[in-house]
């Protein structure tokens, strides 16, 4: 496909060039060929603050005053080619393409400007129009409108490309463009100043619904609610929240798979309302078959439209739960089970159950077994202090806290506590006899010392009295008797 100097398309309605055979008559048809060609392609020339409109307006010398005019008098593959300058009131603005293949083509850089001044739109295309519409080079500002205040675009896809929007206002969306039911093909848009209550400058229509973060999740278990709450958003084409919706209602549900079969169900709140562009799906439970990976999506059932799907992969039922159906159900306060094929029991007299496979044993008991589940008194209270691992009291162990530990089993039986004094007697009782005998032994010779030392003075005297009797035995009397004092 090639364009010729005036923009027109060289194509001749879709078909190719036909040789023709016969030398007399080809230059004919390939006059009358270029004569029709001529016919369904022409260049409309716009002029805003030079132009005037009338019936034979659009050449370069007589251009039209409004580009409403020149697209009136337009046809299928026409250009309307519009001069520098600015095109603004009646016939400049609210622009409808009428379902025409045309193009509006300005000089871009700035230079050919539509101006709403505050009020309208610049262009409407609505009426089913294909890509070859085209609105090229052109400036768009001082645009207001609800939705779509440069360009507003309604189950249409024309090609808008090297448009400028400036100082546009959208009440609600698409400062700059938005679209609806389909889009436009839009290369090379820039966008200054323009402001909507969501997309500034492009927006469009509810495109898709995306799910919050937080997904895809490992071991989740089946029947539980669904963590962290799953908020379901509404996104334009360009990834903005529809924030003026509050009337949507959504679907959560399982992902229908490619076979028809869908493994997961959403019990609880399957259904909310959106506020302000999002849906919050609040005590929302999966289910599906435990040890299996299974998805779910959140749809808008009137658009027949859903979010991509989010993988859960659910664990198996673990201790504690109860396999009922596809769910796993944790026993409750008051039961207790540790054997997944097994359903919830009472608790036993002696404990306390938490729920699940929580079990712990009151002051006085013991957990003996969890499987048969048994719970025993102890033959001395004392002992067992119970709790989530039933402790026994320090020196002893066992189920019931009969075992002595070691270290606490002396003179045949447990000690409980009379082993420390044992040994302490037994370090303290050596070294008391020993002092004791020392004292003895002490006092007893001390006394024996001392009765020998007065007997022998005793003596000494009597013997220095005899010597002084005796007279020449004097001299060995005073010895001994010097000796004995000594």
């Amino acid at each position: 496909r090639t364009m010729g100097a005036d923009g027109c398309d060289g194509r001749f309605g879709g078909r190719g060039r036909r040789r023709v055979r016969g030398a007399a008559w080809q230059g004919a048809v390939w006059l009358l060929l270029m004569m029709v060609q001529a016919s369904r392609c022409r260049v409309f020339s716009v002029d805003c603050e030079g132009g005037s409109n009338h019936g034979g307006c659009g050449w370069p010398k007589e251009p039209c005053g409004t580009i409403a005019h020149a697209i009136r008098r337009s046809q299928h593959g026409d250009v309307i080619r519009v001069s520098p300058g600015v095109c603004k009131g009646l016939g400049n603005t609210e622009l409808g393409m009428h379902g025409k293949a045309i193009t509006v083509e300005g000089r871009g850089d700035g230079e050919t400007v539509v101006d709403c001044g505050g009020e309208g739109r610049a262009f409407v295309v609505s009426e089913f129009e294909g890509e070859d519409t085209a609105i090229r080079g052109i400036t768009i500002q001082g645009c207001r409108a609800d939705y779509g205040a440069g360009i507003f675009v309604d189950n249409a896809s024309p090609t808008i490309e090297d448009v400028f929007f400036r100082d546009n206002k959208a009440e609600v969306a698409g400062g700059g463009l938005y679209w609806r039911v389909r889009g436009p093909h839009t290369a090379r848009l820039r966008h200054q100043a323009n402001s909507a209550q969501y997309g500034p400058n492009l927006a469009s229509d509810l495109f898709r619904i995306a799910i919050s973060d937080g997904f895809p999740q490992d071991g989740f278990r089946s029947g539980d609610e669904l963590s962290p709450v799953v908020a379901a958003s509404l996104l334009d084409a360009y990834g903005s929240v529809l924030t003026t919706d509050s009337s949507t209602v959504l679907t959560l549900r399982g992902h229908v798979r490619p076979d028809g079969t869908v493994h997961a169900v959403i019990k609880g709140t399957d259904v909310a309302l959106v506020s302000r562009g999002v849906a919050v799906f609040r005590g929302a439970r999966l289910v599906g078959e435990p040890g299996t990976m299974v998805r779910f999506v959140a749809a808008d059932e009137s658009r027949e439209l859903e979010s991509p799907p989010q993988a859960v992969s659910l664990r198996l039922c673990e201790s504690g739960e109860v396999q009922q159906g596809r769910e796993c159900v944790p026993c409750g306060p008051g039961s207790f089970s540790s054997v997944v094929i097994s359903p919830c029991q009472p608790c036993p007299m002696g404990s306390v159950c938490y729920g699940g496979a929580q079990i712990s044993a009151l002051p006085g008991y013991s957990v003996v077994s969890k499987n048969p589940l048994r719970v025993g008194r102890c033959p001395k209270p004392e002992r067992c202090l119970g709790g989530d691992f039933s402790l026994c009291q320090e020196g002893f162990k066992g189920p019931l806290c009969e075992t002595c530990e070691y270290g606490n089993y002396c003179l045949g039986a447990c000690g409980e506590g009379i082993c420390a004094a044992m040994w302490l007697l037994l370090c303290v009782a050596p070294c008391l006899a020993l002092s004791l005998s020392y004292a003895f032994y002490h006092r007893y010779y001390r006394h024996e010392e001392e009765a020998f030392v007065r007997s022998a003075a005793s003596a000494s005297r009597r013997r220095r009295l005899g010597s002084r009797r005796a007279g020449a035995r004097g001299g060995e009397s005073e010895a001994l008797a010097i000796y004995l004092d000594e």
